[in-house]
């Protein structure tokens, strides 16, 4: 995709979500909040510096700058459609980057911070779209050498804004159908995809990935947290992983659950989006093989380190989501987002990571049962995920780590969390003593 291309992307991202029209109400962010921001910028920094390759250090930071900056931009916009506009344009500016690989984890990053800061569900769409395009951009890239591969995601996400622009006109009274014009848009979008870069089977994936989310949006009603509709849903969104992966394999899956997202984009329904998390599992878990980190080829449920670490990454953006401060004690969360992965592979090794992984995405389904009040656990996702990729690249021979190399690093992170949750917990308490019920 030729960089004049890329910069009219951007543009029209920022347009449409200027211009959605379609506003959320949300309370101005807390001035504390751009101070934990800021903080937790330098600090991602500092690690950067210091562990990443010297080639890779530009272009992460970069990708972390422009991740905060769109985040902060779509916190400031407020609109249910302004955090898919800007992971787009977000998504490509990354590939305006010499390397496009560390530009694009740093976005993550980035916007998985400024969604755990702000704590609006304007950032959450934003980390969350920022997450489902990467991912398709990486497994494209991954899956094909040839050109276009690699901006898959990318342009689906320029086809979701247009199903979702396409929906503006229409009168309020009819504003519950406007995800089943979206849902056309982007299935048409899918036979673009399939000519841009020769391969039939994407329509397939794209048009089950759009229908899917236009069920979704009918079956799944924000107001009504059952458990009967959300199960249902669930076997839904593995049914469309199965298929997905039968027409394209892990592209195929990145591409059919980025078109079910875009049909949902333009619903103000949380717990709809939130019943994608087992789907948003799979697909980190195939960009997490087809990086090379020596994860397992296939998902061995029998070994107890893979349970227990799926556990862990189920349970874990949960705490995110449950906590109910601002500024400063949601910048701690962040820096146990960058704690915890590095202490999962330290303590479970390669097979511990791939089942951490495959957790966060079953944290948005427990989360969908729950009041699901934001998109937190995403957030969380966006963090967590890429830190578990950068380690493991870093850690390559953890699972040659004897017990008494591993005992220092348990030991640190472990005080590093320990401090962490100290600290929150002093807020915590603090709020209380303020807030007295």
């Amino acid at each position: 995709m030729p960089p004049p291309f890329l910069i009219a992307v951007i543009v029209a991202g920022i347009i449409a979500a200027v211009s959605s029209g379609r506003r959320s109400l949300e309370p101005s962010p807390h001035r504390h909040s751009f101070l934990g921001l800021l903080a937790l910028i330098i600090i991602a920094s500092a690690i950067t510096t210091r562990l990443a390759k010297p080639a890779e250090i530009a272009p992460t930071l970069t990708g972390l700058l422009v991740g905060v900056t769109f985040g902060i931009g779509s916190r400031l916009l407020s609109g249910l459609l302004s955090g898919l506009a800007l992971a787009v344009a977000g998504s490509a500016a990354s590939h305006l980057v010499p390397l496009v690989g560390p530009a694009q984890l740093g976005l993550l990053v980035g916007s998985g911070f400024a969604s755990i800061i702000f704590s609006s569900d304007s950032t959450g769409r934003f980390a969350l779209w920022s997450l489902l395009i990467v991912a398709a951009d990486r497994l494209g890239a991954s899956n094909n050498d040839a050109p276009g591969f690699a901006c898959l995601g990318t342009v689906l996400g320029v086809v979701a804004v247009m199903g979702i622009a396409a929906g503006i006109p229409i009168p309020n009274k009819f504003r519950g159908f406007t995800p089943v014009l979206a849902g056309i848009v982007i299935a048409l979008g899918g036979v673009f995809l399939s000519k841009y870069v020769g391969e039939a089977a994407l329509t397939i994936a794209v048009g089950l990935g759009a229908t899917v989310g236009v069920v979704l949006h009918f079956l799944v009603e924000e107001s009504d947290p059952s458990a009967l509709r959300v199960g249902l849903a669930t076997i839904l969104t593995v049914g469309l992983a199965t298929v997905a992966f039968g027409a394209f394999r892990g592209l195929g899956m990145s591409l059919s659950l980025l078109a079910a997202g875009g049909v949902l984009a333009v619903s103000a329904n949380r717990r709809a989006l939130l019943t994608l998390g087992p789907l948003v599992g799979l697909v980190l878990y195939r960009v997490l093989r087809e990086e090379g980190t020596g994860a397992s080829r296939a998902l061995d449920i029998g070994q107890q380190y893979t349970l227990l670490a799926l556990a862990l990454g189920a349970i874990v953006p949960l705490m995110f989501a449950d906590w109910r401060g601002r500024g400063i004690g949601f910048g701690l969360w962040a820096l146990v987002g960058l704690a915890v992965p590095p202490l999962i592979i330290a303590m479970f090794g390669v097979r511990g990571a791939v089942g951490f992984i495959v957790g966060l995405g079953l944290a948005a389904t427990i989360d969908a049962l729950r009041r699901a009040e934001s998109f937190t656990v995403f957030a969380a996702t966006a963090i967590m995920a890429p830190i578990t990729l950068l380690a493991l690249h870093v850690a390559k021979d953890v699972d040659a780590l004897t017990r008494d190399q591993k005992i220092p690093i348990l030991i640190g992170a472990s005080l590093v969390i320990t401090l962490l949750a100290g600290g929150i917990t002093a807020l915590r308490h603090g709020q209380k003593a303020e807030n007295p019920v």
